[in-house]
């Protein structure tokens, strides 16, 4: 495993607009076409045969950085998320998560806001209008305090920059969460988690959004700050 200080990596991933984008409307025209692209790829990638013939290999190299990481943080529990079919997968993280006792939170999508429901072997499931499979049940009881115990917050993103900026869905879902612990004088340690190839030299970012404060790829672990 490397470890490195922002991204050595260059892309094609990079905003059309460029890294001058200044207006709010560029801005988000050139999230969109960024993400637009990066889906794409995604979508080639899950489809390879070169890829699915690696990716018994990607996911275990991916779940040992990871947890390299998070074994230096006191046990407790741990924001999470069940993957989808394109992303990293989060299956066997999330075995390895319990198994050293950290427990794994599952969000699941209300109105515009996340709640989050212990990962259990007696979880029930259902898939949402996004095609995400979200918790039904073991719901955590006291919502407004659920990231402030946790010791790490696992992230999806599509692509994250050298500045550790990370480019998501588009719904904000995760901007919203971070932004009620990312003050806090002791915060959880924010970790995006994508493919090496999704490290880029700049991600198109609004005010509202939070950095990560490292990023885990199937090759490296990259530090952009420490939490207090």
């Amino acid at each position: 495993m490397s470890e490195t200080n922002g991204s050595e990596n260059g892309t094609s991933a990079t905003p059309a607009t460029g890294q001058s984008v200044e207006s709010g409307l560029e801005i988000v025209r050139a999230k969109r076409e960024l993400r637009e692209r990066l889906r794409a790829q995604r979508r080639t990638r899950s489809g390879s045969d070169a890829f699915n013939a690696q990716n018994p290999e990607v996911e275990p190299r991916m779940v040992e950085h990871l947890m390299d990481l998070i074994t230096t943080l006191p046990a407790g529990p741990v924001a999470c998320y069940l993957s989808l079919p394109t992303e990293p997968p989060t299956g066997l993280l999330r075995e390895q998560l319990r198994a050293q006792g950290y427990q794994p939170l599952i969000p699941r999508i209300e109105g515009s806001q996340l709640q989050w429901a212990m990962d259990l072997p007696d979880t029930t499931w259902d898939v949402n209008e996004f095609g995400i499979v979200e918790p039904t049940n073991n719901f955590v009881p006291d919502q407004s305090e659920v990231l402030v115990q946790c010791v790490a917050i696992i992230i999806p993103a599509q692509a994250i920059d050298s500045n550790g900026m990370r480019l998501g869905q588009g719904k904000g879902f995760y901007d919203r969460a971070l932004e009620t612990v990312v003050h806090n004088p002791v915060r959880p340690l924010f970790i995006g988690y994508v493919f090496d190839n999704e490290h880029i030299n700049h991600v198109p970012h609004e005010a509202h959004d939070i950095p990560v404060d490292v990023s885990v790829t199937e090759y490296a672990v990259r530090w952009f700050s420490t939490p207090d």
